[in-house]
This record gives C-alpha cells, structure tokens and sequence, in this order.
C-alpha cells in the first residue's frame, strides 16, 4: 500500500459494508501513517427510490471525503468482461458504466506533463546517454 499512489476500495451500499469500510479506512490510514489516502467507490449501485437502499448522501456522511461516487449494477456487462478477458471499454465503451468510471477516476486525476512518444520514461537523450 505504502508504494501506491491510488487506492481504490470498493464497497455496496449497505449498512453492514459502510461500517467494515470505515474501519478498513481507518486500519489503512494508520497502517501508513497518513502516507496513503484511501478511497470508496461503492459498486453495484441502484437507487430504486425504495427507502431500504443506502443513499448517496448516507455514504458521504459515513464516508466523508473517501467517498468518490457510485457505480451502477451491469452485472451481465461485468460477467462478460471477466468471462472472456476483454475490457469493459471495449465491449460498450459508451455504457452508463463507463461514463461513471470515467467521471470518478478522472475527475480525481491531476493534470501531469506527458512524456513525448518513444522516451522511456520520459528520460529521452538522457537515457541514451546513460545507456550508451
């Protein structure tokens, strides 16, 4: 964990899952000494307006600030995908799935320089110096 430099939980919406969440969070941020910063995606989700399911915002109080977002339940979409090895972007890549995978992880993503194509790792000539 300590080498991570994203740590995603996945958890359900419901009440039992919150709590072992909470405590996973909080054995994670003492286990790293605050150098990781976990957080929850809660998977499966389906908001059918019945007051038995867990709310978003129940997760963000619970959660606080590790809750990213909610993603919906495309169980056969996800089978699929482990069946036969082949990405979920690839079998649908403009499913609702997608979208909520998109908006969670990459709105948490901070802009970063781009190395140019061919340098290995961004090192271009120096490498080659090195190397060479």
């Amino acid at each position: 964990l300590r080498g991570a430099n994203k740590v995603y939980i996945t958890a359900e919406a419901t009440v039992p899952c919150m709590r072992n969440t909470q405590r996973l969070l909080k054995g994670i941020t003492e286990e790293t000494k605050g150098d990781v910063t976990p957080n929850v995606i809660v998977n499966r989700y389906s908001d059918n307006g019945t007051k038995n399911v867990v709310q978003s915002s129940d997760m963000e109080q619970v959660l606080g600030e590790a809750f990213l977002g909610t993603i919906s339940n495309n169980y056969a979409m996800v089978c699929r995908a482990i069946d036969t090895g082949v990405p979920l972007h690839e079998i649908d890549p403009g499913s609702q799935l997608i979208e909520e995978l998109r908006g969670i992880v990459l709105e948490e993503e901070t802009p970063q320089a781009v190395p140019k194509k061919g340098n290995w790792l961004g090192l271009g000539s120096k490498f080659k110096r090195l190397a060479g």
